[in-house]
């Protein structure tokens, strides 16, 4: 939290923010009104697939919010609706269920429209808070790491689609004080110094298919730089 995930976004080329949350604080970005349901970040979305615009980069501020909205919608549309199990009508049970069989399916048509984007030449930037969650490998035993605070199936949705997920935090050093009786005390330092991670570790997840640097500076203009480097190298073995 707070680490600067909006500054980074708005330094993308032209871009336009669809907010769920109010965290661009003072920063000068051209934005949609303020999503209040999910209908209005369909919309947003709608708007610049269909109107001339000077757009180049679409953000999403943030996921959670997109999706709480998104699970609202579906159970409002449950209400009216008979049972999707052998439960009565509207009942909570039926409403999970509801979410389980119909969330990942609007996930999906999001992204869809997302993609839609992308084949106009905008980039999308979906910004998400972390949370740290128990992660249970198949060969060894569960640890936590960070992840992203998205429903899980919504989130490996996500996961498959994006080109880069990247994952930023303060750099930490680990150094052990000495108190004394032969007792040490781990304690974590840094200088502020923020990172964006590119590559998935133990800790967090992480990913990236351009074959950018593991970590990089928390600047969108070093990860920019990144791309353009990989592109010129790209076209010259060619």
């Amino acid at each position: 939290p707070g680490i600067g995930k909006t500054t980074w976004a708005s330094k993308a080329p032209a871009p336009i923010f669809i907010p769920t949350e109010d965290g661009a604080g003072a920063l000068d970005i051209d934005t949609f009104p303020l999503a209040e349901k999910y209908e209005d970040i369909l919309q947003s979305i709608g708007c610049l697939l269909q109107e001339k615009h000077k757009y180049q980069t679409v953000v999403i501020d943030a996921m959670e919010g997109v999706e709480m909205f998104m699970h609202r919608y579906i159970v409002e549309r449950l209400e009216g609706a008979e049972s999707i199990s052998d439960n009565s009508k509207g009942s909570p049970t039926s409403f999970g269920k509801g979410l389980s069989i119909f969330a990942p399916n609007e996930m999906t048509s999001l992204l869809q429209g997302f993609e839609a984007l992308r084949r106009q030449g905008m980039s999308v930037i979906l910004i998400g808070h972390s949370t740290v969650a128990k992660f249970s490998p198949p060969d060894l035993e569960a640890y936590d790491r960070y992840s992203v605070r998205l429903e899980k199936r919504s989130l490996e949705l996500i996961k498959d689609w994006s080109d880069a997920i990247l994952f930023a935090n303060y750099r930490t050093f680990l150094t052990k004080d000495d108190e004394g009786f032969g007792n040490t005390r781990a304690r974590g330092k840094g200088v502020g110094e923020r990172i964006v991670y590119t590559e998935e570790r133990p800790a967090f997840i992480a990913k990236n298919r351009y074959g950018l640097p593991p970590e990089m500076p928390m600047e969108y203009s070093a990860f920019a730089s990144g791309l353009t480097s990989l592109k010129k190298n790209k076209q010259e073995s060619k």
